[in-house]
Formats: structure tokens, sequence, C-alpha cells
């Protein structure tokens, strides 16, 4: 499969990372382009994670039109919010490209419009990681369990929120404290606003 994974921040550069570092998951999975804000900035973050000489550094671009016309067949979106994320979906989709999301926002607010256009399309948008930290719940439900009435849920609302709470509870730290810890473990972006104010949940 070859992917088009469009930001690298904290989840779409670790992404990348488990992909070009794991050669079971890069046999099948081949990253050809790689859509940023600003090329000169994030050539430096890359070379700084994989070398000056590494290939991946050719993938970068910040001209949407060179990446989606490349070789792409799923463009994996990892940008966070709703805008620009719902353009660049909907470009993707009609440009006739599957979707891969990990945007909750995008899913929550703008979901029905975008399945509604992938449908149309006969094109998948894969949303999983976008819910329960990336539980493998959605196509269980959709695929393994269509059979079955699902009378309730029960789990977590917030992986933020959860270890927040949980480091403030088990180890007497102040929400301060584990609110700065959050992003440094990848439990939260830098700007966590949407992690703790209800938004994500």
């Amino acid at each position: 499969m070859k992917i088009g994974i469009i930001g690298i921040g904290n989840v779409g550069l670790q992404v990348l990372k488990d992909i070009q570092s794991n050669d079971k998951i890069n046999k099948f999975l081949n990253v050809e382009k790689i859509l940023v804000r600003d090329k000169d900035k994030y050539l430096n973050i890359l070379e700084s994670e994989f070398g000056v000489d590494s290939p991946v550094l050719e993938k970068l671009t910040d001209d949407f039109n060179n990446f989606i016309n490349s070789d792409i067949d799923t463009v994996v979106e990892l940008i966070g919010g709703s805008n620009p994320a719902k353009e660049y979906v909907k470009e993707a989709l009609n440009y006739k490209k599957n979707v891969v999301t990990a945007n909750k926002a995008l899913i929550a607010e703008k979901g029905p419009e975008l399945f509604k256009l992938a449908s149309k399309q006969s094109l998948h948008i894969g949303f999983e990681a976008s819910v329960g930290g990336g539980i493998p719940i959605i196509r269980t439900l959709r695929d393994g369990l269509i059979s079955n009435k699902i009378n309730w849920f029960k789990g977590i609302l917030n992986g933020t929120s959860n270890y927040i709470l949980s480091k403030m509870y088990l180890e007497d730290q102040t929400y301060e404290d584990a609110l700065k810890s959050a992003p440094e473990l990848g439990f939260a972006e830098p700007d966590s606003t949407f992690d703790i104010d209800g938004s994500d949940s």
C-alpha cells in the first residue's frame, strides 16, 4: 500500500518512525509523500530523526497538488482539528484515495458528510485510531458483532484525563504536574486543551 501522510506533529512523526523502523510494517506499507505546512521546518526535524541522507526527506512537500497527484492510494490524515483537515480529506476522496484518520474532531463534526462522500466514491474512511486510544473496537462491532444487539458500553472517555486523574490519585501529583507530563509521555498533544476541556470526549 502506498500512503501519503498529512502532518508530522507528535502523532504523525511517531507513525512515520514506526513505519520506517519496522521491517514487518514497511514490507507492505510504503510512505510515498508527506504533506506539511512548512517544508523547511519539518525538513530539519526529519534530518534530526532519520539523518541527512535518508530517502524519507525526498518525500516531504508543502504543495497539496504535488501530494495528492502522487502515486498514493491511501491518505493518512494526522493534523487534528476540523480545518483544514476536512478539505484535505474531501479532496483525497475526490481524487479516489482511501482515508485513515486519528482525528476525533474531524469525525465528530464532519463524519456524516465525509462518510457519505466516501460511500458515493466506493471508498473507505478508517477512523478507528480516533476512538478509544486506537483500541480495535469499531471493526469488531461493525463486522464481527453485526448480528448482536449492544445494550451498553463501559470505558474511559478520555485517555489524557484518565492519565492525569491516575497520577493525582495514585501518586499525589498536582493537576499542573500531571498535565505537564502528559504530552511529554505521548498521552496528550502539546496543546492539551481539547484533551482536558471535554471536547475530545
